[in-house]
């Protein structure tokens, strides 16, 4: 038996970046101190306060969740779980039933925003438009964009403060490399746990509460507190450049140990944790782009917008819907 470095106990984790093995019970404590952590460091949560939580049914969404309605107690904020359902059938309906049952063991009502009804085509129905005009699918292009205007358009309708994100110490890195391999500047600049420090109208402060968790210890977390989560991916995501991305990391990972905590401190010398969701919501150059002096009400769907026309629209009109 493999003893836990902190009390004794049996343990189920090994933690080479550390040079820990822990139990069950000293594994979960340290994950929660992980995201009081985050929120000292980045001053993420305040006492009546509404917190958004996005969730998807996954292992971070729902690890987050879970934590936030511990935390949430002892700050005194409001935490009120929100879904956005892009429409990718075989997929999203069955994260959801997960995101259904982890809120109601909390006693916390379920929001869903769909795509359908916000946007007016699910992701099915944009891949299946692209196809039929000749052009390769590049779902995710669309997704990412299309996903992050209905969560911060519900976040702002349910009257949240903050939209907290399950993206994890993996996902930090991850878009860390991805904008230096894009020679993005600008993605570099806004990219960081805290999001914004003052929105713009219309846009709401994105947080993220596991930006010092490993991935891995999200799925064994949901575990040890009995939390069904889906374990699939979407069928889309192949087309994705953070699949490779994450394939380096790991393998850099599993040959030296701490390489993603030493990125993330890149991340937060680069970085100043703010701004992202005008830049996500932006519109490209055609549309006043992101630096013409918004924030603007899109020409076409009237969201808020650093260009005459949200990115979201520009895709969508990109391809006659």
């Amino acid at each position: 038996m493999v003893a836990c470095t902190k009390c004794g106990g049996r343990a189920v984790i090994q933690l080479k970046y550390a040079g820990a093995d822990l139990c069950g019970e000293c594994f979960v404590r340290q994950f929660e101190k992980r995201v009081y952590k985050a929120n000292r460091d980045f001053r993420l949560f305040r006492k009546g306060e509404t917190v958004a939580a996005a969730v998807s049914g996954g292992k971070d969404s729902l690890a987050m969740l879970h934590c936030l309605a511990k935390i949430s107690k002892r700050i005194g904020f409001e935490v009120r779980p929100l879904l956005v359902d892009e429409g990718i059938s075989g997929y999203r309906d069955k994260t959801m039933e997960k995101a259904r049952q982890a809120c109601s063991s909390l006693g916390l009502p379920l929001v869903v925003y769909s795509f359908r009804d916000h946007v007016g085509h699910s992701t099915d129905e944009i891949v299946a438009k692209k196809r039929a005009a000749g052009a390769q699918p590049g779902a995710c292009s669309f997704c990412g964009v299309l996903r992050r205007k209905v969560l911060n358009k519900a976040a702002r309708e349910i009257g949240a403060d903050k939209v907290a994100t399950g993206h994890n110490l993996d996902d930090m890195c991850q878009t860390l490399l991805m904008n230096l391999l894009r020679n993005d500047s600008n993605g570099l600049a806004r990219f960081g746990p805290a999001g914004g420090d003052g929105m713009e109208s219309g846009f709401v402060r994105r947080i993220r509460p596991l930006a010092y968790v490993p991935e891995r210890e999200s799925a064994l977390y949901c575990v040890l507190n009995g939390i069904s989560f889906y374990e699939g991916s979407c069928p889309y995501s192949v087309e994705a450049f953070r699949g490779p991305v994450k394939n380096f990391l790991n393998d850099l990972e599993a040959s030296r140990p701490g390489t993603k905590f030493a990125l993330f401190k890149s991340l937060l010398r680069f970085g100043r944790g703010g701004g992202d969701a005008a830049e996500e919501n932006a519109g490209g150059a055609g549309s006043g782009g992101a630096g013409s002096g918004g924030p603007f009400a899109c020409g076409r769907c009237g969201e808020p917008s650093s260009g005459r026309l949200c990115r979201g629209c520009e895709l969508l009109s990109s391809i006659g819907c």
